[in-house]
């Protein structure tokens, strides 16, 4: 199953390692491309009813989501903490272990580049059951404003979905995108009114979820005919408490 992550990041397959010229290991994509804040979705479970459908729409995805994407994504948000070394070839290798859902897995990362473009190859394993499996493919490019990752689903699952993350980074801030065929959340920290992270979910049967959230004070706004039955906004304080949203203006 495989998951593909729309980042403006380039990435080819190559054996498990990085290619660069003698010198320093190629620079990192920022790890922020893989966090969709959930944790902060997390707490508006305690809300009203407005924030509280914030909540469940993104638990929701989650539990699609879960082991395939978070797991990979949890994995990559290591590397930073600890140095790459150069293997053969001139590939280079990022190695650690990271907890995830209370177990204990092995990850390594590696790269290689050609041009411009840079080519990055995850691999994931557990004791005996799942071994040095290949999780996520991914390619980035020099101006670093954009990625592109295709995830594997988790090997035990049958559904045998095709994920992807894509990340596009522009004057007006950062876009994520995450999903499968034509169903996705979309996250960004665009400025809109007083809302700096906005998520936006797409079905393939048309249907839409649309959460504006301000991080500070988690005061924010939703909309999905779903949900409520319209498609106008309903909107919560940073008490998280059900307001009219002409007064949170």
């Amino acid at each position: 199953m495989k998951y593909l992550i729309f980042i403006p990041f380039v990435f080819v397959v190559f054996s498990q390692a990085c290619i660069r010229p003698a010198g320093s290991a190629p620079q990192l994509p920022d790890s922020v491309a893989f966090n969709i804040e959930y944790s902060l979705l997390k707490q508006l479970n305690s809300g009203g009813s407005h924030a509280k459908a914030a909540y469940t729409a993104a638990k929701a995805w989650t539990i699609i989501l879960a082991d395939s994407v978070f797991l990979p994504f949890n994995a990559y948000s290591e590397y930073s903490a600890v140095e790459p070394e150069l293997q053969e070839n001139d590939y280079w290798m990022w190695k650690t272990d990271f907890m995830h859902n209370e177990k204990l897995y092995e990850t390594s990362l590696v790269c290689r580049i050609k041009g411009d473009t840079t080519s990055w190859f995850q691999y994931i394993g557990r004791d005996t059951s799942i071994l040095n499996y290949k999780w996520m493919v991914g390619k980035t490019v020099s101006a670093n404003d954009s990625a592109y990752w295709e995830v594997s689903d988790h090997p035990f699952n049958a559904l045998n979905r095709g994920y992807y993350l894509a990340v596009k980074k522009n004057e007006v801030g950062l876009l994520k995108r995450v999903g499968y065929a034509t169903i996705y959340i979309e996250v960004s920290d665009v400025q809109v009114e007083s809302y700096n992270l906005l998520w936006t979910v797409r079905t393939g049967a048309g249907e839409f979820i649309d959460i504006y959230l301000n991080s500070e004070d988690l005061s924010g706004k939703i909309r999905s005919v779903s949900g409520f039955g319209d498609e106008t906004w309903h909107c919560w304080d940073e008490n998280l408490k059900n307001i009219d949203c002409e007064s949170s203006k």
